[in-house]
């Protein structure tokens, strides 16, 4: 269990013509992992006012401060969990002769009895515990946001509105693993490591990153509406000029003597430091301009044009234009509707618009130098450098591209909105959005001399679906309540791609006709049940990828065949060979609804709010099972599935036989470890009392006063044979919380 706490002060208030709230809040979050935890805290102030008949201003200030605790990622890119379950129930966690108390980790061979030795290499098993004491990582985090606004109106109706907003922040993260690390950890072969002989030749690393932002945003904005008589107009025009800068500062060194937090610092022998300085800066601009109108509130028609420039391509194409419009007919204020008694409102719908996104890169048009490149020239072996002098060179990391633009992305929605029954509201809405000019990466021959490959506009996604949103409230007698429902659905598929080619891998690929990341791999068959059907089936099919088949073994289908010439990427049918050509689609990771519903309820002071969430027609996978039923670890732990393997006496099972080295191939990546993600979620369920306010009128101590309990993530249905199929690594928590809110 992992407390958490949190503590909000709200004072506002007004005097004169002035509006004024001043906020402050601490928040104190444990993890349940060792040596994890956050602190924040935060003031926030807002000022509204008039400072005459025409002029009226705001300012709205935030400043936080933050420390955590992170002392995750010991699991290899698999998650602690996963790895934690992964250890050898044999592996000692504590020693009073080990460093901190903790013992060292063992390496094991492949012997019946799975000899252990205090060893360290790539088939060592971990200690956490030891790995956990000896490492930390902080951050610092320390952000102040500001916004400020004068706005002047000379006519009713005319507003003239000047607008600055500034966001800074600084981050410091500190990284620091102690140099008994290889005693604890899976280390690879490393002259830091601690030597197989036994002797400690290790030394501690520590690393300092820090990152500045500053990001400042001006706008000046014109507002006019005006009535004649049904006729209702609505202007605006919006200019905006954006401009960030984020510096980066990196240092670390594998040579740390003195893990004492007053001295850690980057130093050492040169050979052990690392470290860079770089920033980035950017710009944008923009201008907007709308108008609305409707006639009397029956008929409504909007259009707006947007203007936006970036500082991140050329000058030739760095400025896009993206309009939009929309229309809107309030049926049910006709006059044949009016005798329709249970229909309150009714309104249509239309919409086109589009927009523009330039997230790639910085200054991608141009030809940026680095100047990190070495290369020899010369001996001078009498120096001990019989390799000669190391000189800094510069190189071309880039392929520039000055016809960059903008992405544009279309939408196209249609919508239904009512009002039934005097409290059933409904709203029903298509959209269709299609994406153009997608910044992707192109690869390009090796003989260019270009290390990273070129930007262009080339790809194309199509986005469809349908959102449905219910929401009803009633009373009956004292108990009032509303009960609301929605649900979202979306097809994804990708249309086009630089020349058709796919990319990503099996956990995540990218191919026309498809969704995004959709997941790739080897479809299962069977498990082979005795040599006769070995023998079968490698008379049909040769598998390139298993090197030795026994019964127990899983058998994969033969669905495609390398590529021909009239066949680019693959060849639709069998062709007798097992290989990379035979993956296929195994699922989508994008889901295809989203669903939520709930329930409010108060009655005489009590009230209760339940909110349930969930998606549906979405497949991932299942990594902890990927790993904790393979059964080809060096030794390490497995789940208990494992015990329903296939053997000579077990053969009703799906569970492939154990097997050193995995000579059947049978934890290659296939339809075995994707599963059914879909989920319904508790997510929420909060019961509050308010006190009356006569009793406060009585004691004149405060206002009012709320006491609640409630939760979080209560519980999910779902197939998922995971711990949780929205983060299978690292769970979302359930959280019991209990508050007071009181008024002065």
């Amino acid at each position: 269990n992992a407390p958490t706490q949190d503590y909000n002060l709200q004072i506002s208030g007004a005097k004169e013509a002035f509006n004024y709230f001043i906020g402050a809040g601490y928040n104190y979050t444990e993890s349940p992992y060792i040596n994890n935890n956050i602190r924040r805290y935060s003031i926030t102030s807002n000022l509204d006012g008039r400072l005459s008949k025409y002029f009226t201003t705001g300012l709205n200030l935030r400043t936080s401060y933050s420390k955590s605790y992170d002392n995750q990622g010991w699991g290899g890119g698999r998650g602690d969990l996963d790895a934690l379950a992964g250890i050898a129930p044999w592996q000692p966690i504590y020693d009073p002769n080990g460093p901190g108390g903790y013992a060292p980790s063992m390496a094991l061979s492949w012997t019946p009895d799975f000899v252990a030795n205090k060893l360290w290499g790539p088939a060592t098993n971990m200690n956490p515990y030891g790995i956990m004491w000896n490492n930390d990582q902080d951050y610092l985090l320390l952000r102040s946001m500001g916004t400020g606004y004068l706005q002047f109106e000379p006519l009713p109706g005319l507003r003239f509105k000047g607008t600055i907003s500034a966001d800074w922040y600084a981050n410091l993260r500190r990284s620091f693993s102690g140099m008994y690390d290889a005693y604890f950890n899976i280390t690879p072969s490393d002259p830091l490591a601690l030597a197989a002989d036994g002797v400690d030749d290790t030394k501690g690393s520590y690393g300092e990153r820090q990152v500045r932002n500053f990001n400042l945003v001006k706008e000046f904005a014109v507002m006019y509406t005006k009535s004649f008589g049904n006729h209702n107009f609505d202007f605006i025009f919006n200019a905006m000029d954006q401009s960030y800068r984020v510096d980066y500062t990196d240092a670390s060194t594998e040579y740390l003597t003195n893990a004492g937090k007053d001295y850690r610092g980057v130093g050492g022998p040169q050979e052990y430091i690392n470290g860079f300085t770089g920033y980035d800066k950017g710009a944008l601009q923009g201008y907007m301009g709308r108008v609305s109108y409707n006639y009397n509130s029956k008929y409504y028609l909007d259009a707006t044009v947007r203007r936006d420039g970036t500082s991140k391509f050329a000058k030739e194409t760095r400025w896009g234009t993206f309009p939009s419009f929309s229309a809107a007919w309030r049926i049910s204020a006709e006059s044949f509707m009016q005798n329709l008694t249970w229909l309150n409102d009714l309104k249509v719908r239309v919409g086109w618009g589009q927009l523009g996104n330039q997230e790639t890169q910085a200054f991608p048009y141009l030809s940026k130098i680095n100047r990190n490149a070495k290369y020899s020239l010369g001996s001078t072996a009498a120096l001990g450098n019989p390799e000669g002098i190391m000189n800094i060179g510069f190189y071309f990391p880039d392929f520039p591209n000055k016809d960059l633009k903008w992405e544009t992305t279309t939408t196209s929605n249609f919508a239904l909105d009512g009002v039934l029954f005097g409290g059933l509201d409904i709203t029903i809405e298509y959209y269709h959005k299609f994406t153009d000019g997608i910044l992707q990466e192109t690869p390009i021959a090796p003989s260019v001399g270009s290390f990273n490959n070129p930007v262009i506009n080339i790809a194309q996604v199509k986005n469809t679906g349908l959102e449905i949103a219910l929401n009803y409230r009633g009373n009956i007698g004292d108990l009032q309540y509303s009960v609301f429902g929605n649900l979202t659905t979306n097809h994804n598929e990708v249309v086009k791609m630089y020349d058709h080619i796919p990319m990503g891998g099996e956990s995540g690929r990218i191919e026309e006709g498809y969704p995004i990341n959709y997941l790739w791999g080897y479809k299962m068959g069977g498990i082979f049940q005795d040599d006769q059907e070995v023998a079968n089936y490698q008379s049909k099919v040769t598998d390139i990828i298993a090197s030795n088949q026994h019964p127990g073994d899983i058998w994969f289908k033969d669905l495609r065949g390398a590529p021909d010439e009239t066949h680019r990427f693959y060849t639709p049918g069998a062709d007798s060979t097992l290989n990379e050509y035979d993956r296929v689609y195994l699922g989508s990771t994008l889901p295809g609804f989203f669903y939520g519903f709930g329930i409010n309820l108060a009655y005489k002071g009590f009230d209760v709010s339940a909110n349930f969430q969930g998606v549906g027609d979405i497949q991932q996978i299942n990594g902890p099972k990927w790993h904790l039923t393979g059964m080809q670890s060096n030794g390490l732990n497995q789940l208990t599935d494992v015990l329903d393997r296939w053997t000579p006496t077990n053969k009703s099972t799906k569970m492939p036989r154990a097997a050193a080295t995995d000579p059947g191939a049978n934890t290659r990546f296939s339809d075995r470890w994707v599963e059914n993600a879909s989920y319904l979620r508790f997510a929420y369920l909060e019961l509050g009392y308010t006190i009356p306010k006569k009793f406060f009128d009585m004691i004149k101590v405060a206002q009012g006063l709320r006491i609640y309990v409630g939760g979080s993530n209560l519980f999910t249905i779902t197939k998922w044979t995971g711990l949780d199929p929205e983060n299978e690594y690292y769970p979302i928590p359930r959280v019991l919380n209990f508050g007071l809110k009181a008024t002065f």
